[in-house]
């Protein structure tokens, strides 16, 4: 223990959180070897003596939404305390750059800023360190959750706010706690143990193709290649907040032509947040398991080089956060990739959506949500992070809360093949299905090749019709990286992208 304290909390417990109400409230911290250390909260207590290597955690008993209350932790002659503690409902914002993105980077985020005052509304934000240490305990020690305001909501992750936003807006006066984890451009396997990555083919793949990255450079090469990539980063970053200042009528496109791309990849190293499991040691598990309600997870961008693996690393990940949460019906709501995708760009984001649909099918209490309709041709951090934000809420409120219905993602369940066209069948309508567009749909028959088909909505079914293809077999919709995607819900929910081949859906 440091500055002589017997013990400690971990950092994300702390005064202005957000405690999961209804289910038990793990605590844990560190401490001198034996001593014992007691909480009391709510008119609960529950004590847990230090292991050997000073480790203790204790449970509180579930309990109901209420507050502001007081946490007391007494140990050994020490107590602290943490005010304005709230039981209600918390959950878990992880993936990579879209959910990272800062609030007041995003749409009208000056705007929403300056009416973003909530009290319901709480965020811890996760340290972005990716090696443990001394740097990672200053950078815990300097965070806190804060109640959101807009002293205060400039960097958090914009698609968390709205979603929390959307949250408290709809449970009665219930706080909403966000516990933000996550990291720009890392792929899901940052995010899992290497011992866990090493159960699967696709984890071991990822294993070894960084570690070959890292034997590639000495030592001191790698720190000499990532002080040049730092100073790179740092001149773009100078170059684009210029033109913004200087010449803000300038597109994105032209900006982007002006600074040229991004420095991308960085160099690999042993403590690079890039590295296979480093990111799980020095965030994920700082934060686990504190008590939340689910998970909302946006995150597939950086695994677009080996998208065939995606299913596996994504399903593999899942298992692990649930077994560390010890809930194997843990919610996870899946973010599925918006439309995205300049000219002559080898991407593979119609597979990495698949990929997050068939783990939605595979797994319970697993809920995706399509984007089909979002996205921006040339960028791919699109600025619209509302949309996303209160869908994601409102999928919360029908899915894991049950106070809303129709709020679900409609996605084909089965195609019925008949002389030129097709008839899709469609699960999660919402009470019906709409089409603001007609183009999408195609068809195509032995050959393989696929032609426009014309679509026509009747209830929960799209009829197709096709007059190139006499007898087609096989069917897709928004199956391309950037394109339309007019078929809706009732509700507005767009519908999940599909490819069906004879009766064989992704």
């Amino acid at each position: 223990m440091k500055n002589n304290a017997v013990f400690r909390a971990a950092a994300v417990f702390g005064s202005d959180m957000v405690l999961q109400r209804s289910k038990p409230v793990p605590v844990w911290g560190t401490g001198l070897p034996g001593i014992t250390v007691r909480c009391t909260l709510a008119g609960q207590t529950a004590a847990a003596r230090a292991d050997g290597q000073g480790r203790w955690q204790l449970e509180l008993p579930a309990m109901p939404a209420g507050g502001p209350y007081t946490m007391e932790l007494s140990g050994g002659e020490e107590t602290i305390r943490f005010e304005r503690v709230y039981l209600g409902e918390v959950w878990l914002a992880g993936g990579q750059s879209n959910m990272d993105m800062k609030l007041q980077d995003s749409a009208n985020g000056e705007e929403e800023l300056a009416r973003s005052r909530d009290e319901r509304v709480h965020f811890y934000v996760t340290p972005q360190v990716s090696s443990e240490g001394e740097i990672l305990e200053q950078a815990e020690a300097r965070t806190c959750w804060n109640v959101i305001g807009p002293e205060t909501a400039a960097n958090v992750s914009a698609v968390a706010y709205y979603f929390a936003r959307r949250l408290a807006e709809s449970l009665n006066g219930i706080h909403v706690g966000v516990v933000q984890c996550s990291w720009g451009g890392t792929s899901a396997a940052c995010w899992m143990s290497r011992r866990q990555l090493d159960k699967t083919a696709a984890g071991r793949r990822c294993l070894e193709e960084f570690d070959q990255r890292c034997a590639a450079l000495t030592p001191d090469q790698y720190q000499e290649q990532l002080a040049d990539y730092r100073a790179r980063i740092a001149r773009w970053e100078q170059t684009l907040a210029r033109l913004d200042r200087e010449e803000p009528q300038l597109s994105r496109a032209e900006k982007m032509a002006r600074t040229g791309d991004y420095p991308w990849p960085p160099p690999a190293g042993p403590d690079s947040f890039q590295c296979p499991g480093t990111l799980y040691r020095t965030m994920l598990r700082r934060v686990c398991p504190y008590g939340v309600r689910g998970v909302a997870y946006y995150q597939a961008e950086e695994d677009d080089p080996h998208a065939e693996d995606y299913a596996a690393l994504l399903g593999s990940l899942i298992a692990q956060w649930r077994s560390d949460w010890k809930d194997a019906e843990l919610p996870f709501l899946l973010v599925q990739l918006p439309m995205y995708g300049p000219e002559g760009e080898g991407l593979h984001w119609p597979v990495l959506r698949s990929a997050q649909w068939s783990i939605s099918r595979l797994l319970r209490d697993v809920e995706l949500l399509s984007l089909a309709d979002c996205g921006e041709k040339n960028d791919i951090h699109p600025k619209d992070k509302r949309t996303p934000g209160r869908r994601l809420a409102a999928l919360a409120l029908d899915a894991v809360y049950g106070l809303e219905e129709g709020q679900r993602s409609p996605r084909a369940r089965r195609v019925e093949y008949h002389p030129h066209g097709a008839t899709v069948h469609f699960a999660q309508c919402g009470g019906g299905l709409r089409l603001d567009g007609e183009a999408g749909f195609a068809l195509a028959g032995a050959d393989g090749v696929f032609h426009p088909a014309s679509p026509q909505v009747e209830g929960e079914q799209v009829l197709l019709t096709c007059s190139e293809v006499e007898e087609p077999c096989q069917a897709r919709y928004a199956w391309y990286n950037f394109g339309p995607a007019p078929l809706h819900s009732a509700a507005g929910m767009a519908a999940v992208p599909f490819w069906d081949d004879r009766g064989l859906l992704r």
